[in-house]
Order: C-alpha cells, then sequence, then structure tokens
C-alpha cells in the first residue's frame, strides 16, 4: 500500500510500441513510482493509438503519480527515436507529489504526425511533463545531433488549470539542427509543430532552453513559454545559444504573460551568427491585461539580425495596460528593421516596445560594425616639406612640382592593412591571367636641370643644364618651362 514501485530495465536492439502498446510506472499510493530505462541500440518507435469501443489508448511510454508519491524518471538511449501518429513519452501529476524527469539520448529525434479519432480530441505526437495538482511538473532533457518537430509533434511542460504546482525545464542541446515545422489543422484548430511549456495554474512558469547550431522555426511553427494566468507566480523565458535562428512564413518564438507578479517573461538569443526573420514572422515578449511587457535580447558582437524590407516581420515587447518591456539588441548590423508600432499585415518590419495605455517601454540597438577596410592614419605634424630640393622655385614665376607614388604622404608614414604595389600580368595558365606582385622600387630623386632631343626627336630631361639645339630657350629658364620630379617604376 505504502511501498515504492520497482524498475522497469529493458535492452534490445529496437524497441517497437503500436497500436495501444505501453509501458507504464505510476504511483497510486505515498510511494515513489519506479524508473523505466530503454535501451535500445538502434532504434525506439511509439506510433499511433487503440481505439475500441469505449477506450482510446495511446501507444506510449508514461509515468504518473495520484497521490503523495514522487514520479519515476524515464530515459531512453538509442540511436533513433520516433514518435510518431499520436505516440507519447509522458510523465504526469495528478497529486501533491513532484512529477519524475525525462531523459532522452540518441542520434536523431523525430516527432512527426498526429491522430483524431471521429468524434475525439486530437493526439499528437509528443513528450510532454505536466501536472495538474499541487505536484511540480517533470522536467525534460533531450540530448542529440538533430531534432526534428512536424505536423503538429510537440515537445511541452504545462500546468494545467486548476493547478497550484509548477511547471519545468525543457533543456534541448543538439549538436547540429533543430527544426520546429509546420503543424494540422483540425475541427478544433490549428495545434503547431513546437517547444512550449504553458501555465495555465497559480504555479511559476517553465523555461525553455535551446542549444544547436542552426534553430530553424518554419510554416507556422512555434517555440513559445506563455503564462495565461493572472496569479501565476512567475512568468516563463526562452533562452537560446544557437549559431544560426531562421524564422520563415509565420513562425513564432513568444513569450506571452498575463501573471501580474513574479518575474517578467524574457526571450534571449546569444552567440548567434544570423537571426533571420522572414515572411510574417515574430519575436514576442508581449504582456497582456495589466502585465509589465517583457523582454526581447539578442546579443552577439559578431553577428547580424536581418528581416527583408517589406515581410511584415516583427520584434515586440509591448503591453496593453502594464508598462512596455526592453528590447535590446547588440549586433554587427541590423538590417530591415526600424523601432515603430508593429501591427499586424502593414508590410514593414517593426521593433515595438510600447504600451497601449501604460508607460512606454526601451528600445536600445546597438550595432558594432566598423569600417572593414582600416583604421584612419594619423599624419605627424611634419609633412615632409624640408625633404623637397629647394632648387625647383619659382625662378620664372610658373615653376611646378609633380611627385607619383605615395599620394603626398612623408616615408614616415604608414597606412595601416595597406600594401602599395603595381600588378603585372607576366603569363596564362589554363585560360587564367596569372598576375605576378612586383614591389615598386625606391629610386632617389634627381632634379632635373635641364633638358635636349635625342635622335628619334624625343625630348629628355638631363640632370644637369644643358642647351637645346631645337628650342632658343634652355629648359627651367625662360617663362612656360616647368621643372619636374618623378618616381620610376619598374
Amino acid at each position: 500500500m505504502f511501498g515504492d514501485g520497482g524498475e522497469i530495465l529493458i535492452n534490445t536492439q529496437r524497441l517497437l510500441l503500436a497500436e495501444g502498446g505501453q509501458i507504464k510506472a505510476t504511483s497510486r499510493t505515498a510511494g515513489d513510482a519506479g524508473d523505466v530505462t530503454i535501451n535500445a541500440a538502434e532504434l525506439v518507435e511509439i506510433s499511433g493509438l487503440f481505439q475500441g469501443e469505449n477506450r482510446i489508448a495511446r501507444s506510449g511510454i508514461s509515468g504518473a503519480v495520484t497521490r503523495s508519491g514522487t514520479g519515476g524518471n524515464l530515459v531512453v538511449n538509442t540511436t533513433d527515436l520516433r514518435i510518431l501518429d499520436g505516440g507519447g513519452l509522458t510523465v504526469e501529476v495528478f497529486g501533491s507529489g513532484d512529477g519524475g524527469s525525462i531523459t532522452v539520448t540518441a542520434d536523431v529525434v523525430r516527432l512527426l504526425g498526429t491522430t483524431t479519432p471521429p468524434g475525439k480530441p486530437t493526439f499528437l505526437s509528443a513528450i510532454f511533463a505536466r501536472t495538474d495538482a499541487a505536484g511540480d511538473a517533470g522536467r525534460i532533457d533531450i540530448d542529440t545531433r538533430v531534432l526534428e518537430l512536424r505536423g503538429g509533434g510537440q515537445i511541452s511542460t504545462s500546468a494545467r488549470a486548476g493547478s497550484s504546482g509548477s511547471s519545468n525545464l525543457i533543456r534541448v542541446d543538439a549538436a547540429e539542427t533543430i527544426v520546429v515545422e509546420g503543424g494540422v489543422s483540425t475541427q478544433t484548430g490549428f495545434f503547431p509543430s513546437g517547444l512550449l511549456s504553458n501555465t495555465l495554474g497559480t504555479g511559476g512558469a517553465g523555461l525553455l532552453q535551446l542549444r544547436a547550431d542552426e534553430l530553424r522555426v518554419e510554416n507556422g511553427g512555434r517555440i513559445s513559454a506563455s503564462t495565461l494566468n493572472p496569479n501565476a507566480q512567475s512568468s516563463g523565458g526562452l533562452d537560446f545559444t544557437v549559431n544560426r535562428l531562421f524564422l520563415e512564413n509565420g513562425a513564432e518564438i513568444v513569450v506571452g504573460t498575463f501573471a501580474e507578479a513574479g518575474s517578467g517573461a524574457e526571450v534571449v538569443v546569444s552567440e548567434f551568427e544570423v537571426v533571420l526573420l522572414r515572411n510574417g514572422s515574430v519575436i514576442t515578449a508581449e504582456a497582456f491585461n495589466s502585465a509589465n511587457g517583457g523582454n526581447v535580447r539578442l546579443g552577439s558582437a559578431e553577428g547580424f539580425v536581418v528581416a527583408p524590407p517589406g515581410e511584415d516581420s516583427d520584434i515586440i515587447a509591448r503591453a496593453n495596460f502594464g508598462d512596455g518591456g526592453e528590447i535590446e539588441i547588440v549586433a554587427q548590423s541590423i538590417l530591415g528593421l526600424a523601432e515603430r508600432p508593429a501591427i499586424r499585415g502593414n508590410g514593414t518590419n517593426d521593433i515595438d516596445a510600447s504600451s497601449r495605455f501604460g508607460e512606454a517601454g526601451t528600445v536600445s540597438l546597438n550595432e558594432l560594425g566598423t569600417d572593414p577596410t582600416q583604421d584612419a592614419a594619423e599624419l605627424p605634424d611634419n609633412m615632409g616639406a624640408s625633404d623637397i630640393s629647394q632648387e625647383c622655385n619659382a625662378r620664372a614665376g610658373v615653376s611646378s612640382f609633380v611627385a607619383t607614388g605615395r599620394g603626398g604622404a612623408p616615408p614616415e608614414t604608414t597606412l595601416p592593412g595597406l600594401l602599395w604595389e603595381t600588378l603585372e600580368t607576366v603569363g596564362e595558365a589554363d585560360g587564367v591571367n596569372v598576375v605576378e606582385s612586383i614591389p615598386s622600387e625606391t629610386v632617389a630623386l634627381t632634379e632635373a636641370q635641364g633638358w635636349s632631343v635625342d635622335t628619334a626627336g624625343q625630348v629628355v630631361l638631363t640632370p644637369f643644364t644643358t642647351e637645346s639645339t631645337t628650342a632658343a630657350i634652355p629648359y627651367g629658364t625662360a617663362p612656360g618651362a616647368h621643372c619636374a620630379l618623378t618616381t620610376p617604376v619598374r
């Protein structure tokens, strides 16, 4: 009556549960439920339902507590985990005891599709932990290479209406990709594919922590932490560490809250290369009724936040009667977004931390991008005038000075990041020009003192004073004459 439940341990190559097949660990007393551990070298597949005349049963692995006992933990270790057509991996709380945890370690995790029996609710392919009572829901931990949620597949923690227990953490660590795509439309509404934490009770809300190389939310997919009870102890939050975050075609990253007390809702995205919002996608930490707006913080010194023009994608932290939240973006560049009211369907990409009746929030946009070529060169006070020969002077009032090469910078002035060279084509290999870099030579300058005409009739400048045999006036001694300095380049 008061003892603890025993453990279930399965070691196999493949485990298949279908048509209502179940593995369960339940405590109906004050005792604790036992753990369930599955070690399947190749595959675990959980799919479909059993549909009888008076009973419908989901295929799945589950744990539950109904009184004061603590729920057991579910552990799945495999290469490929597939949850299909309404199958489930679940832990639930119906009493004062806390729920057990779900831990999945797999190379690939896929949750695909739903099933809706005639006249019955829709069964989603799901991994979920929830509380209906005073006990806290269990947490979910997933370590994988690839996670895919499609066709209404969901991973969720929740505190149901009427409960006083808290929701809990969802942590996903994906070495490569997390994909949240699409959903399913039924007679009762649209069920998005998603990673979700929902709190309808008075306990605390849950947190979603995601780490991945690439996170894609597409075609109405949703990641959210929603706190729907004004009396909830705290609002939920989203914390992403990703290299690339892509939102496409109505994708949503949402922290919404009605909670009037406790910590504010927050979306944090860090260490990204790019955050791309397309075709009506949103990142929002919005507050309703009298709750204060949440915060959206996107921070990466090397990253870019991009929304192509005219696609109606928004970043929001606004409120209704409460105060607006904070939007802080730190990135190399923010492209295609501007601070203004976010109105669905207006065709602009907006950043909005306003409040309808309360105080407006704050928007801080910090773009770290700089001139990618070089820093400004600091020129010395002495610009080299003393190094110029004074012999080239205005003896006749019309003399001039020409220097080619460094653009007038003195020899000790260097321009950071630039190497001055001339390029000459020296050959061709396989149809491609081969270019050889030839550094400029430094040649001592000698002032031309005169000129003469060679046998070909060309004027030649000379370092000494000459009398031209074809001109009546020696070079540099009469009006109109020019004194020239040149820097030869081979």
